[in-house]
């Protein structure tokens, strides 16, 4: 009994080991422009410091299933454990593994940490990889599966002492008990032992968005955000679609003064939004000459606003703010 309650204590130990020795060492180094760029040397405490409490929520998180299969296997002397717990290892040391690599990788393109948003790519991988070389995608792939197999030489270690044993007290109530104060334990360390539970924004402590980044587990904060997200599409409904109508027209009326903008009173507006289409290829605005005429031309004819910024720096949050005419990270139900 006391082996197999060393084994689940030394598992959930080595998952939080490999988030303060691999995963976070390996962030920063891969990341290391930033590092240099804006954090210090004593910043490495205060990122360890502020991250632990999230590195031992998502150990705790991963320790729950080999908790109920150790329950299992001490109320049934046919279970299996090793079987299980060995397919268990493999699926959590490859997500353990690409979530750690992914998120390196991607925090140089995107540099915010791995969250939901992943997923809006997944549904079509040929144009997420369009902007890298296949070496680049087979490199990280083969960085993919080595981490995989090192993580789950790791987690082996532990199966030796969650071995088939029999239990000193053969009541069944007696090992409920016992595995209900391990479960406890492991509660603990999901939510944190302060007034309110764990969430992401634990982690960040600093102005410097990297120092923040780098304290932040990426595992939790994928988790985080998957239960954090939310379907917008009938989210914002209160008026039925005549009413709306209504209350629109009423806003902008047909006949509203044009202050001598316009030669006509009904102009046609066109919105056009070119991504990645700046001003340095518009030689009016003082860019490469004879690049675009076109649409030079279509500035001598309207008119130009010099003094527009961009709202976000994703094309998910700078669209709708284009769209909707209000800031990216105030857009109802959204990340920034």
């Amino acid at each position: 009994m006391k082996r197999n309650i060393s084994g689940i204590i030394m598992y959930y130990a080595l998952i939080v080991c490999f988030f303060l020795v691999i995963q976070k060492p390996l962030f920063m180094l891969y990341n290391h422009a930033y590092w240099a760029a804006d954090c210090k040397a004593n910043d490495l405490w205060d990122i360890y410091l502020h991250g632990f409490a999230l590195d031992n929520a998502t150990a705790g998180l991963l320790t729950v299933i080999p908790l109920i299969l150790l329950w299992i296997s001490a109320c049934s002397r046919n279970f299996k454990l090793h079987r299980y717990m060995n397919i268990y290892n493999w699926l959590i040391a490859f997500l353990m593994a690409i979530v750690t690599v992914t998120d390196a990788v991607l925090y140089e393109f995107w540099e915010f940490k791995l969250d939901a948003t992943i997923f809006m790519y997944i549904n079509d991988p040929k144009n997420a990889f369009a902007s890298v070389t296949t070496s680049f995608i087979i490199l990280r792939l083969s960085a993919v599966l080595l981490l995989t197999v090192a993580i789950f030489l790791i987690l082996r270690l532990p199966l030796p002492l969650l071995e088939k044993t029999e239990w000193k007290y053969r009541k069944w109530y007696i090992k409920s008990a016992i595995m209900l104060c391990l479960s406890g334990f492991l509660f603990i360390s999901i939510r944190g032992t302060r007034k309110w539970p764990n969430t992401a924004p634990r982690a960040y402590y600093s102005r410097i968005d990297f120092c923040n980044h780098s304290a932040l587990n990426p595992l939790y904060n994928l988790f985080y955000t998957i239960t954090k997200t939310v379907g917008v599409h009938d989210e914002f409904k209160f008026y039925p679609e005549e009413e709306c109508a209504d209350i629109f027209n009423s806003l902008y009326p047909v006949r509203a003064a044009q202050a001598g903008i316009h030669h006509t009173t009904k102009p046609n507006v066109l919105v056009i939004i070119m991504e990645g289409f700046s001003a340095m290829f518009i030689e009016s605005l003082g860019g490469m000459p004879e690049t675009a005429p076109g649409m030079s031309r279509l500035m001598d004819e309207g008119i130009c606003f010099t003094h527009c910024y961009c709202s976000s720096f994703r094309t998910d949050r700078g669209l709708p703010a284009v769209i909707s005419g209000y800031i990216a990270n105030r857009q109802p139900v959204s990340s920034n």
